[in-house]
């Protein structure tokens, strides 16, 4: 019997709180006036003819209260109509526990036509218990029987509370709690949400603040009228509105301020800080309607809280990923190439200047990664001081002597553009020793240069950069003086470099004639095999300064990431810039190593469709068809057929250059056809001879001379009926202008003298013979156009100088 007492009592109980209120499923009650939140009822003045009655009356019901200011002024026009349809004009206005209201037995009453959205005029100030006849009661409900907020910001700025107090939060439930600060002391005080909607204390029953100086006196001119809109301070005002009277003359102006700005002219927004906001590490700033901190070095959090190396101990960051990323990159990258060489027929070399200059820097990146991994937070490897001040000196010497071997590979490329050197160390163009093209100055000089701006860093006070949290080093304000050495230098690398870069563009698209010199170099000197050593740098002018570019952005981002290690946004940024640097670097030496190029292409000739596959590999010499048909046997095979085994191309290549040396020896011996074929012939077995040819390519050397042979003619190539010796030549022309025609000097520049490779098209069917047919009668075609535009250009020439000699003495004689 008890327990089935117990169940029906918890039952009912259960019954009761579950079931909602049928009143609080009204958005408003009967009766009311529905606002935008909140619901009213107007009273007339029988109802209650004091304050104190008001109160009262209101607070009868419910989570009912008597109206305060900030409580209806978003509905004042919602009110107004409602009290002119009843007679009513004055109202009585919640005191909110104010000094007025407690200590000196006061209250408000509004008239309730004055008021506004921006206005709330004070029609008079009675005695709490005084008895009226004539001031109505307004009480104010929340809908749906919410519970009511404490708008802070909005009590502020309606009892002009802000020139005093501000408040980081802007609304608070009932029963939270938030805090006041009060601008001329800094003091902070704990304010409560009370359960109708008012916050204790009320901020003007706070004794201890206080304005104690004439200079924190501010009246309060919001809303005045200014002369013109151009008074306005712009960082503060958001609009400005013309002001008329009844008859349409102008007023004034009046400013509609931006949020935490006051005053007429909206200059004015408190000062939010308190003494003890950011502690004893950190420097409040005060900016509109807000406030921040400016930690000391090592500490950083919104109120300088945290101490970066205590926060961070033993925590992998993002710097750690990036070293990582760095040390892996020029690791893998150097791993990678070798297994590639490694797997390849022929194996590239490494000892000319550009190759030196890539090794060294990824070297030098994989030993800074290495640092920057371990250094970049002390905490995880317990570094010392000592240790850590050395660990900053080897990374930023890592860094800067990468960014000069980025400069220095430049030049590199710059220097074989102008003809100076061929990409060989300690010989010149024309095979001299000059100091330009030997490692020792160009190593000695950079080192020189890294050392001498971390000697004047040293110098300066280098001690200062290496902090208890981070080896890398910090960039601070008052660090700034010390780090201009070194960024003086590598601002110096970066405007070299671009100085070079555009050298190096306008000479490869504005003297077209030095790259002429250099295919004639590597056609009748240097070979295709010793020539690709020259060709892999003149593709490399541009990604020299885009590296270097690279280099300094991902330098700048380490050393802040490390410093910074709170702010994710630097350190992903951080990363992925490795992660680019990494990939751009293999890129780069992909691209300018031609063994690389070649390997890339083969595999698209070997696994692309015809169709989409590159027809041609110029730095192989190989066609699509030959390399499916290379890869078509298995690899045992294939390496046997590979070590013998000369393309068609190749075949070409060797015709031309005997073609080449044929008329040289031709023009400056005063030789035979005979013997100057048996010449080549002797040359070539010997140069097959001191590179320890096979039998094999033995053969194929004596199967292409007698290709060779086929294609000679039967007369002397020094004739005009014989083959044609090309050369550059200068020749002054007339060009057509605007307006007439102007003199123009041009360079006639042959074109079959530069070995033109074949590249047979998709489908076609031609025999070896009928290749060969096709490919002598193109090059006398272009033999014949060059012969015909240099007669015409000669002929054009003389009948200028003609003319000229004519117009002159023609002159003198009338004269």
């Amino acid at each position: 019997m008890l327990l089935l007492i117990l169940l029906v009592v918890y039952f009912l109980r259960f019954s009761r709180t579950s079931t909602p209120d049928p009143s609080c499923l009204l958005e408003c009650p009967d009766g009311y006036l529905i606002g935008k939140s909140s619901c009213y009822k107007l009273y007339p003045p029988s109802s209650a003819p004091s304050y104190q009655a008001s109160l009262s009356l209101c607070m009868t019901k419910p989570r009912q209260t008597l109206a305060s200011l900030e409580k209806f002024r978003e509905d004042v026009p919602l009110i107004q109509q409602s009290a002119s349809e009843k007679d009513i004009n004055w109202i009585f206005a919640n005191g909110v526990g104010s000094r007025k209201e407690r200590f000196e037995r006061k209250a408000d009453v509004y008239n309730i036509f004055d008021q506004s959205l921006v206005l709330a005029p004070i029609a008079a100030t009675v005695g709490i218990s005084d008895s009226f006849g004539n001031i109505s009661t307004l009480c104010v409900l929340p809908k749906f029987c919410n519970s009511p907020i404490c708008d802070v910001e909005q009590i502020l700025l309606t009892y002009e509370y802000n020139l005093l107090f501000s408040s980081p939060t802007k609304t608070i439930n009932p029963k939270d709690t938030t805090t006041l600060t009060c601008t001329p002391t800094k003091q902070t005080f704990q304010i409560t949400c009370g359960a109708l909607g008012n916050i204790y204390p009320e901020p003007s029953t706070i004794e201890s603040c206080k304005r104690t100086s004439y200079e924190q006196v501010l009246t309060d001119t919001t809303n005045q009228l200014v002369s013109s809109c151009s008074k306005g301070f712009k960082r503060g005002t958001e609009s400005c509105t013309a002001v008329m009277d009844d008859s349409g003359n102008l007023l004034g102006y009046r400013l509609t301020c931006k949020p935490g700005w006051t005053m007429a002219t909206c200059w004015y927004t408190p000062d939010n800080c308190t003494p003890d906001y950011c502690g004893a590490k950190g420097k409040c700033i005060s900016e509109v309607g807000e406030r921040r901190c400016e930690c000391e070095m090592g500490w950083s959090g919104d109120r300088c809280q945290w101490n970066l190396r205590e926060k961070y101990s033993k925590v992998w960051t993002f710097p750690v990923f990036t070293g990582a990323i760095i040390a892996l990159g020029a690791f893998v990258m150097r791993f990678v190439k070798r297994m590639v060489a490694l797997g390849r027929m022929e194996q590239p070399e490494e000892d000319d200047p550009q190759s030196t200059h890539q090794i060294l820097r990824s070297y030098c990146m994989f030993v800074a990664g290495c640092l920057v991994m371990f250094s970049s937070n002390p905490s995880l490897t317990d570094i010392s001081p000592t240790a850590c001040r050395f660990n900053f000196i080897a990374v930023h010497f890592c860094f800067l002597f990468a960014m000069v071997q980025w400069l220095l590979e430049a030049w590199n490329v710059n220097q074989i553009l102008r003809c100076v050197h061929l990409n060989l160390w300690e010989t010149d163009f024309n095979g001299h020793r000059t100091w330009g093209v030997r490692i020792v100055p160009r190593m000695v000089a950079s080192v020189t240069v890294v050392a001498a701006a971390l000697l004047i860093t040293f110098q300066a006070g280098w001690n200062q950069l290496a902090a208890p949290w981070t080896c890398v080093g910090v960039i601070r304000q008052d660090t700034l003086s010390v780090w201009i050495p070194i960024f003086w230098m590598v601002l110096c690398v970066c405007l070299f470099s671009g100085a070079i870069c555009e050298s190096s563009l306008l000479i490869k698209f504005r003297r077209p004639l030095l790259g002429y010199r250099l295919d004639l170099k590597i056609e009748r000197e240097l070979g295709h095999v010793e020539g690709r050593r020259v060709e892999k740098c003149r593709q490399n002018e541009v990604l020299c300064m885009v590296g270097l570019l690279l280099l300094v952005v991902l330098w700048l981002l380490t050393i802040l990431s490390a410093d910074y290690k709170d702010q994710w946004v630097i350190g992903s940024l951080t990363v992925l810039i490795a992660l680019t640097y990494s990939i751009f670097s293999f890129y780069q030496e992909a691209k300018t190593c031609p063994e690389d190029r070649a390997m890339w292409i083969t595999l698209l000739q070997r696994y692309l469709p015809l169709r989409f596959a590159p027809s041609y590999n110029p730095e192989s010499m190989w066609t699509v068809e030959e390399v499916k048909e290379m890869y078509g046997f298995s690899r045992e095979e294939r390496r046997v057929r590979y070590r013998d085994y000369i393309s068609r191309n190749q075949f070409l290549h060797l015709h031309h250059r005997w073609d080449l040396r044929f008329n040289q020896l031709l023009a400056e011996n005063k030789m035979t056809i005979n013997e100057a074929l048996v010449k080549v012939f002797c040359e070539e077995m010997n140069r097959l001879k001191e590179h320890n040819g096979t039998i094999r390519q033995k053969h194929y050397i004596q199967d292409a001379y007698k290709d060779f042979l086929d294609s000679i003619p039967d007369v002397d190539p020094r004739t005009d009926l014989g083959r044609l010796s090309g050369r550059l030549e200068l020749v002054t022309l007339a060009a057509e202008a605007p307006i007439g025609v102007k003199l123009a000097k041009f360079f006639i520049v042959p074109g079959f003298d530069i070995f033109q490779p074949e590249i047979p098209e998709i489908g076609e069917n031609l025999n070896r013979n009928e290749r060969q047919h096709r490919r002598l009668l193109n090059e006398r075609i272009r033999r014949e156009d060059y012969q015909i535009m240099r007669e015409e250009a000669h002929s054009q020439a003389v009948f200028i100088n003609s003319s000229i000699h004519f117009n002159y003495f023609g002159n003198e004689v009338l004269r």
